[in-house]
């Protein structure tokens, strides 16, 4: 395979999800996300593994968790903050609930960007009296059995970067052969058949190259804005290839 190709399919699986494991969460540059008691909180997602201890700048304070959400009707990407220990130095309510949800998610499969819903609750000490609040996360769905918008980091977005002019206009691509919404949406439910419980592209790939060996990541899915995770139905498959995935689908389908 040309150096080209190999680059080409590098980019692809580490946008999908090679970076979201090794890549920490971070903060500073995106909204700070603030949620209200009370109030249930669902079309988020996490797009990578938390940072579960970063010590504050001001000395005696406790450190905090960075978690790199983003709405999913929106694609805006926001940063949430929270403490990760207690007064008596124990990690928090919201660390330890946050983390036995991902972790039970990790064990089952599942990999970021990891969809969940939550509601943080106010609850009374019965021995001193005291308030204080709980956390109660729940998974709802990971990598690309995700629907929505994931939004640009915006690092990467190219309109926060005061070198690109702002007339300058992205080109169209040429969409005439490419495959149509009805194919990608027969091959998605054929594949949510065969992967009940998620798939990655890499893995469709393999399975489809059995049958229809030209066929790589690269025609399966991109990113739909250039700079964002690759997503199944943004890849450079023609209608001509789209049958022919589709046939060899279903024939692996048929078979099982």
């Amino acid at each position: 395979m040309p150096q080209q190709d190999k680059n080409a399919d590098f980019d692809a699986q580490w946008n999908a999800y090679g970076k979201n494991v090794v890549v920490p969460a971070r903060g500073g540059n995106n909204d700070k996300f603030k949620p209200e008691l009370n109030t249930v909180y669902d079309r988020l997602a996490i797009l990578r593994e938390p940072s579960w201890n970063i010590p504050s700048r001001n000395p005696g304070w406790a450190p905090s968790v960075a978690v790199n959400l983003v709405n999913l009707e929106k694609g805006h990407r926001m940063d949430w903050w929270f403490a990760s220990t207690d007064s008596r130095g124990n990690t928090s309510i919201f660390h330890d609930r946050l983390k036995a949800m991902l972790t039970k998610a990790k064990e089952e499969g599942h990999h970021y960007p990891i969809e969940f819903k939550f509601r943080i609750q106010e609850r009374e000490s019965r021995a001193s009296g005291n308030t204080y609040k709980v956390l109660q996360p729940m998974f709802v769905a990971s990598g690309n059995n995700i629907e929505g918008d994931l939004g640009v980091d915006p690092r990467d977005n190219p309109n926060n970067d005061p070198s690109i002019p702002a007339s300058v206009s992205a080109a169209v691509p040429n969409n005439a052969n490419r495959a149509t919404s009805e194919q990608w949406t027969t091959i998605k439910s054929a594949l949510a058949q065969l992967f009940p419980t998620g798939y990655t592209l890499p893995e469709v790939a393999s399975l489809i190259a059995m049958s229809v060996p030209s066929i790589t990541v690269d025609h399966l899915g991109g990113s739909p804005d250039g700079t964002g995770l690759a997503r199944l139905g943004h890849g450079t498959l023609s209608n001509t290839d789209a049958t022919e995935v589709i046939n060899a689908l279903n024939a692996t389908l048929t078979s099982e």
